[in-house]
């Protein structure tokens, strides 16, 4: 058995469902505001206002990811080399055509977590009926490029991050990212910038949890546990492979009810949770012979 610290991302939404995709390792949620509902969401004067959409990426509740109390932002574990990205959507609701020349975010700790590049873009028109748009793109490190944005018209903001030298997160540590960009933009020739927050933006980069690779139990090829001993995952894991529902469901293994899913045809995902965290274990079973 090994054991390892890994880093951490997370956001709550819908509880259990939210959970869940995290824990199964999607790595891409779209949250959208509705039309004349953005309560949260600020910005200075200027051209632009944030309608609320929010794209973000590189998240997985293996490695401890989970929201913040309240909904604002994520709490992310510190993995060196890991990306994190999140996209905002920002309207021009001048009256006249504007060029969107950069954006800029906190720094606070640019050796930790380094905000390497932001890129802009165009918008898409937003889907009649629908205000769900997922607008983010893969993480990337090349420089953003000025975009002008018609009046009614809307632009991307892509922040990518970076983290590095997680080891000086030890002892309870954090670094709080808010959800804070300067625009910069020209209009009729004079340059300008605009600050505009968006708080599920925000996010604060922690010490992760303890992963642990164990020995497989029978039937399986191999286990790994998040924040829980290999013997508590490895006494749950047998009662826990036959589920309920077929693909999800509950059990009740090692003296605990876990919450299980299958995210591919032989990886199983359970997990309880304890305090603030989730506890979990993953294990891939053999494939059934027919």
């Amino acid at each position: 058995m090994t054991a390892r610290r890994r880093g951490v991302v997370s956001l709550c939404v819908m509880g259990r469902f939210l959970l869940s995709a995290l824990i199964g390792g999607v790595a891409l949620i779209g949250l959208a505001v509705a039309s004349g509902q953005t309560a949260g969401i600020a910005a200075s004067g200027g051209p632009f206002h944030l309608n609320g959409d929010l794209s973000i990426a590189g998240t997985n509740g293996f490695d401890g990811d989970r929201s913040l109390k309240g909904g604002r932002g994520m709490r992310l574990s510190c993995v060196a080399g890991r990306h994190y990205a999140f996209a905002v959507t920002v309207s021009n609701s001048s009256g006249k055509a504007v060029m969107l020349t950069g954006a800029r975010g906190p720094n606070p700790a640019p050796t930790v977590v380094d905000p390497v590049a932001t890129q802009l873009r165009l918008a898409p028109p937003p889907s009649n009926g629908d205000r769900l748009v997922i607008v983010l793109r893969h993480w990337s490190s090349s420089p953003g490029h000025p975009v002008t944005v018609k009046p009614g018209r809307s632009a991307v903001v892509q922040s990518n991050f970076l983290m590095r030298q997680c080891q000086s997160l030890a002892h309870g540590r954090t670094i709080p990212v808010p959800g804070t960009l300067t625009l910069r933009y020209s209009a009729s020739g004079i340059t300008h910038s605009q600050r505009v927050v968006q708080p599920g933006a925000e996010f604060v980069v922690a010490e992760g949890p303890t992963i642990r690779s164990c020995s497989p139990v029978a039937g399986s090829i191999r286990m790994a546990a998040s924040d829980i001993s290999c013997a508590k995952a490895r006494a749950a894991a047998p009662a826990c492979h036959h589920l309920s529902h077929g693909n999800y469901g509950t059990c009740s293994g090692a003296g605990r009810q876990w919450d299980c899913d299958f995210r591919a045809v032989t990886v199983e995902w359970c997990w309880y949770r304890g305090g603030e965290n989730a506890h979990l274990f993953r294990v891939r079973w053999e494939p059934k012979k027919h």
